[in-house]
């Protein structure tokens, strides 16, 4: 029988200490809801809880052959369900899920993963409480999202609330330490700048983060006319872009009040007064719950474009 714990996961003691909790018990709820920040681990651990519980108490090479279907995304009994590329879920995703629910399942539990639950249409959120209200047998939905705000109590009240938090930097520290030759200057500026994220910690050592915030920078400093054009040529999702241009305001804000920051700030934004940095940081969080419902995602930055 596997040992019951999340190797694979950084930090969240309290939230595999709940999970674990469920698994002990042979209590496993029909739905979760995984709310926190962003890029934490929160789709990770969905995906590790999903393992743990198909595999804990199958021989090692059956459970290491299971995992590794799962990891893949091989099997059709864990499911992860993300965005369109209009940046909502819809309805026909979670009618899917319904469907798949009726085949004779290959594991002992299925799981549906909602990433960014928040992102529901109305009708996809309808759709899914009519599931929630009759679930399927051996059947658990987890719902991850950074904005639980955005989904409707009807929705909530029939989950199992795991709360996430950013990972502590003596946790970051022990992890990068192990998987990473860095002298400890550099991993410390790392650690400061991922803000409790492993995933941008993680992007960072690979210079995705920097090529972030150099996109995130030249949006901000670029005349009006010029972000759309660079909007059009970004290559990565319009939801982690416009964290990173929050993350820039709020860095230069604070830089502003004498508060040390490891981002480097363009002089560009350093002219920004109190109130249109305010302004901008105001946009990103509106923008957040405008993307829930704007069936076109370009036509919202075309307003932050034009309105920065």
């Amino acid at each position: 029988m596997a040992t019951l714990t999340f190797t694979n996961v950084v930090g969240h003691k309290l939230a595999k200490k709940m999970l674990i909790s469920d698994i002990q018990a042979d209590r496993i709820a029909t739905a979760y809801l995984f709310t926190g920040p962003d890029h934490v681990g929160k789709r990770t651990l969905a995906i590790e809880f999903a393992k743990l519980v198909n595999t804990h108490q199958l021989p090692p090479e059956t459970s290491h052959r299971i995992s590794k279907l799962i990891d893949d995304g091989l099997t059709l009994d864990v499911v992860l369900v993300t965005p369109t590329d209009k940046g909502t879920i819809h309805i026909d995703q979670i009618r899917n899920l319904k469907e798949e629910a009726s085949y004779l399942s290959s594991l002992a539990h299925r799981f549906f993963i909602i990433d960014d639950a928040h992102t529901m249409t109305q009708e996809a959120a309808n759709a899914l409480l009519k599931l929630l209200e009759e679930p399927p047998e051996r059947t658990s939905f987890i719902l991850i999202t950074s904005r639980e705000d955005m989904l409707p109590d009807t929705i909530k009240s029939r989950t199992r609330k795991i709360p996430f938090r950013r990972i502590e930097n003596h946790e970051l520290a022990t992890y990068l330490r192990t998987h990473y030759p860095l002298h400890e200057k550099e991993l410390n500026l790392i650690i400061e700048r991922a803000e409790g994220s492993l995933t941008r910690a993680l992007d960072i050592i690979e210079g995705k983060q920097q090529e972030k915030e150099a996109l995130a920078t030249e949006f901000l400093i670029s005349p009006k006319n010029n972000r759309l054009k660079l909007l059009n040529n970004l290559n990565i999702e319009l939801p982690d872009f416009l964290y990173t241009v929050e993350s820039l305001l709020r860095t230069a804000l604070l830089t502003k009040y004498g508060v040390k920051r490891v981002t480097p700030i363009p002089d560009e934004l350093r002219t920004w007064d109190t109130g249109r940095l305010l302004k901008g940081i105001k946009l990103c969080e509106q923008a957040y719950s405008h993307l829930q419902y704007n069936v076109a995602p370009d036509l919202l930055w075309y307003y932050i474009s034009l309105t920065l």
